[in-house]
């Protein structure tokens, strides 16, 4: 018991010490930050040949159904990994979704909404990936289309099944290009 009583508690904070561990740290997380943006304004100046995108739907445009959902993204066609970051494609959203017979328009919250024409859609599919984002099996719709000179992949992540369904049954009421194993899937 002598022990106990004549031991000193050890010093509980070393100020200095600790201070300059959390400007390191802070400082660490910065850094990597600053990279992040560093490398997606790079993949920006490398893909400076895609077109931007058309803004608006026509005036005319007659929409057939409103389904919300989430952005995931796009992509060069073929190379799912290779995610378009200019005029805010790359961005994720959540999102409504219209199909219509002269084309499709996403419409965004908190980034640029985008119409895409219906003879610019090369095919409509529902797949798993797009964007270097990965989902359940047959969830996302996967729209292809001519952006420009670029074939370009978006990928529209909807509600509910339901919600997918209704797109994809839009597109083929619509005449767009839709993949013949998704219609087979589908009616059987």
């Amino acid at each position: 018991m002598l022990i106990i009583a004549d031991a000193q508690s050890a010093a509980v904070t070393n100020w200095p010490m600790r201070l300059l561990l959390v400007a390191a740290t802070l400082s660490v997380i910065a850094g990597l930050l600053a990279l992040m943006r560093w490398g997606w304004k790079g993949r920006e100046r490398r893909q400076i040949d895609v077109s931007r995108p058309l803004p608006l739907p026509p005036h005319d445009a007659m929409f057939v159904i409103d389904v919300p959902g989430v952005y995931i993204g796009a992509a060069r066609n073929g190379d799912w990994l290779d995610r378009i970051a200019v005029h805010g494609l790359g961005v994720r959203s959540r999102a409504a979704l219209n199909v219509g017979e002269q084309g499709i328009w996403v419409e965004r919250v908190h980034a640029n909404s985008f119409f895409v024409p219906a003879d610019e859609i090369n095919r409509v599919s529902i797949d798993r990936d797009v964007a270097a984002t990965v989902r359940s099996k047959d969830s996302v719709v996967v729209v292809t289309f001519a952006l420009g000179a670029t074939l370009v992949d978006f990928g529209f992540l909807a509600d509910g099944d339901e919600g997918r369904d209704l797109i994809f049954q839009a597109c083929v009421d619509a005449g767009f290009n839709v993949d013949a194993l998704v219609v087979t899937k589908e009616q059987s």
